[in-house]
């Protein structure tokens, strides 16, 4: 960028305004950042940036909620993931699967994950994670020829 395009770009910033929150602008437009038009979509490398602050984040809450669990494991990864999906609020309201994941009875912290509304809301995606936390391990996926 020129000397030029940055001193457009901050005066842009300065009309626009910075809102982390979205919001309706003046046209009823969904709107977020500096006058980002949600409504228009955003690009796959928006949506991979936001991705990856959202799994920094994960993480983060992840290990302050739990920070007994060793890294980089499959249990590990699957914790994360539930993390992701449910924020740390949410999680935190898993009371009996925490305090089994805590006494390292991850067959009880499995049967907690899956009864509950969240297994009923993603299906697949806990029954998948509950068999990590359980197993410690990787479920492979097969593919029939056909």
């Amino acid at each position: 960028m020129t000397d030029n395009t940055n001193t457009l770009l901050e005066m842009i910033k300065r009309h626009e305004n910075l809102r982390l929150k979205c919001y309706r602008c003046s046209e009823k437009v969904l709107t977020i950042g500096y006058g980002h038009n949600l409504e228009n979509g955003i690009t796959k490398n928006m949506a991979t940036y936001i991705l990856w602050e959202d799994l920094r984040q994960a993480l983060k809450d992840t290990e302050n909620l739990m920070p007994y669990l060793e890294k980089d494991t499959p249990r590990h990864h699957a914790f994360v993931n539930m993390m992701f999906n449910l924020g740390y609020k949410r999680m935190k309201g898993f009371r009996n699967m925490l305090a089994a994941a805590e006494m390292g009875d991850w067959k009880r912290a499995a049967v907690e994950m899956l009864d509950s509304t969240w297994h009923k809301q993603v299906g697949d995606r806990s029954v998948e994670l509950a068999w990590m936390v359980e197993h410690n391990s990787v479920r492979v996926q097969t593919v029939q020829a056909g």
